[in-house]
C-alpha cells in the first residue's frame, strides 16, 4: 500500500490515524512520489505484483481520516502513480475503500472524477460490510454488492476486486 506523506513533503503538519504528522496530507510535489515509486521498483525488480494506491480516502472518523485532500488531489495522485507502475507490469489497485458509495467520500466519487482511468482494479476493505453493525455506519451485504455493480459500471470488463484488508473482528 502506498501511503502516507512524509512531514517534510506534506502541506501541513495534522496529526493523523497512526499518529504522523502530515501523514494523509496530499504531497505538495508529486514528482517525488514517483521518484519514491521508481526506486522501489529498481530495488526490487520483478518483485511486485501490486501497488494499492492510498488507504481509505473514505474512512473519516472525527472529521480527520486517512486523506485530507480534494477529490482531484487523489485522483492525480492514483493517475501519477499509475503512469509508473503500469509500465512496469505491477497492477495498480484503487485507494483501499470502506464505503463504496457515499455522497462525500466513497469510491464512486472519486472513480467518476476519472480515477477510474488509472486503476486496474478495486482494493476493498469491507469492514462496514457486515450484518453486525460493529462499526458507525455499517452496510449490509447487499449494500456492497449494489457498491460493486457500480464500480462495475467504471471499470474495465474482467477486473475482479482485490481484498486487501479486514479485520479480525469482521464476521
Amino acid at each position: 500500500c502506498l501511503y502516507g506523506t512524509p512531514a517534510w513533503l506534506a502541506p501541513d503538519a495534522v496529526v493523523c490515524p497512526y499518529g504522523v504528522a502530515g501523514e494523509a496530507a496530499p504531497p505538495i510535489d508529486l514528482t517525488q512520489m514517483t521518484a519514491f515509486l521508481t526506486a522501489l521498483l529498481g530495488r526490487y525488480p520483478g518483485r511486485i505484483e501490486a501497488v494499492q494506491v492510498w488507504n481509505e480516502p473514505d474512512y473519516l472518523p472525527n472529521g480527520g481520516g486517512f486523506w485530507r485532500g480534494t477529490r482531484e488531489q487523489l485522483v492525480a495522485l492514483i493517475a501519477a502513480a499509475s503512469a509508473v507502475l503500469r509500465p512496469a507490469g505491477v497492477t495498480v489497485l484503487s485507494p483501499g475503500c470502506t464505503l463504496l458509495v457515499n455522497a462525500n467520500s466513497g469510491a464512486d466519487q472519486w472513480l467518476q472524477a476519472g480515477g477510474a482511468a488509472h486503476v486496474d482494479a478495486m482494493s476493498l476493505h469491507p469492514y462496514r460490510s457486515t450484518p453486525t453493525r460493529r462499526y458507525p455506519g455499517d452496510g449490509t451485504l447487499a449494500s456492497s454488492a449494489q457498491g460493486l455493480r457500480m464500480a462495475r459500471k467504471v471499470l474495465p470488463a474482467g477486473s475482479a476486486p482485490w481484498v486487501s484488508e479486514w479485520g479480525k473482528g469482521s464476521p
